[in-house]
């Protein structure tokens, strides 16, 4: 997508109403190209069947952080977007420019075939596991997802003073650093730098930085964000192919683990894939969802939402009114009713069995207690989410197959 497309189109430079600068000024203000970015970064992502139903979804997500941000209005903190600093108030953005996915290649896919995992540490698979929950595209995989992430990325040494991301310059590949000290520079042609311009920024029209000449010092721009072990860098990287936003220089001899956007695409790809797979065949179990069409089915699977229960925890409990069903994906659970006053167990659930299931029909109180007996994993679908995808399920039930 060129830049001319990439706001949308007026034929003439002064509309009857609007003048095409009002438009641009209105646009950047509220970064509306930012947010559409994100969404189409998300579908692709996720490859939803209903992507109208699944935008939506992201919306509202999205007008949620919003109002949880307009809440802390009150800090002051300074902040990078590099994942473990603090964050703060957006701040209108320049006209930034066109972006595209990565491309794969038939180099990559076979590179991705034939890596293998690397080796580390119990330490080290539980930092570099903090750090990918805690960045917001890698925040979605459920634990199994971010241990094969992790198994998969690869040590980088960075000497002292070694340029590790370089401003303008395209980039592919993320990391996380595990130690040394390292800084993060902007260049700016104009306004103030702030953190905010930091590389995990989408940010186009950041000022290139040249090679320095032969014998005289780098200016990388002004230094906006110190990162600590822990801390992730170059995320983008995993979803567009744009230009890198910020530069990030070695104080120190560092160690980072990295993985390239290829690598990572292909593993979510597969994930999503196989994740989809397995939960439309979780429905195709459920009675009262027997009528569902092939297209529904794939809708309700992407909105399955994947939760997790330890040892004694109780899913659902007996007379309280229920709003959610649940398929067992890993784990036993135990399904106990009081019968004159006292807690009698009816069944023990395992993989690929489900609960709850009436909560999706009415309000009812649940008639039984279940419980976990084993670490659990579940996915689960509320009745209000069903209703917006697919309206009522009693207009299902009823409906007549031919």
């Amino acid at each position: 997508m060129s830049e001319t497309d990439s706001h949308p189109r007026v034929e003439n430079e002064q509309s009857s109403d609007h003048p095409r600068a009002e438009i641009e000024q209105y646009l950047e203000q509220y970064n509306v190209e930012r947010i559409f970015q994100t969404l189409v970064a998300k579908v692709i992502e996720n490859r939803p069947q209903n992507v109208v139903s699944f935008l939506l979804d992201q919306l509202n997500e999205l007008f949620m952080s919003e109002l949880i941000e307009d809440g802390n209005k009150s800090d002051e903190n300074e902040d990078v977007d590099v994942v473990g600093a603090t964050t703060h108030k957006p701040r209108p953005r320049q006209r930034r420019g066109a972006v595209s996915g990565p491309t794969r290649t038939k180099d990559d896919d076979e590179e991705t075939k034939t890596r293998e995992k690397v080796p580390k540490s119990d330490e080290q698979m539980q930092m570099i596991d903090k750090a990918l929950m805690r960045n917001c595209l890698s925040s979605f995989l459920d634990a199994e997802q971010r241990q094969e992430v992790a198994e998969y990325m690869h040590m980088v040494e960075a000497a002292e003073d070694e340029v590790i991301i370089r401003q303008g310059e395209f980039g592919d590949t993320f990391y996380i650093l595990e130690s040394g000290e390292c800084e993060i520079f902007v260049a700016k042609k104009s306004e103030e730098t702030t953190a905010e311009d930091s590389e995990s920024e989408l940010d186009p029209d950041a000022e290139e930085m040249p090679e320095p000449a032969a014998g005289q010092p780098a200016d990388f721009g002004t230094m906006v964000y110190r990162p600590v072990p822990g801390d992730s860098f170059g995320e983008l990287a995993l979803m567009y192919a744009a230009p890198r936003a910020a530069t990030i220089v070695a104080k120190t001899p560092c160690r980072l683990w990295a993985i390239e956007g290829h690598m990572y695409q292909a593993m979510v790809q597969d994930t999503v894939k196989e994740r989809r797979s397995k939960y439309e065949g979780f429905l195709g179990q459920v009675p009262v969802l027997s009528n569902l069409t092939p297209s529904e089915r794939s809708t309700i699977s992407d909105a399955l939402v994947s939760v997790e229960y330890g040892e004694g925890d109780v899913i659902i409990r007996e007379g309280e009114v229920g709003d959610a069903f649940y398929f067992i994906e890993r784990g036993t659970v135990e399904v106990s009713r009081t019968m004159d006053g006292e807690a009698q167990v009816l069944a023990q659930l395992e993989e690929n069995n489900f609960f709850g299931e009436a909560a999706l029909i009415s309000q009812q109180p649940r008639n039984a207690t279940v419980t976990a007996v084993t670490a659990v994993k579940c996915v689960s679908l509320d009745r209000s989410s069903f209703y917006r995808l697919l309206g009522p399920i009693q207009n299902i039930i009823t409906r007549k197959c031919f």
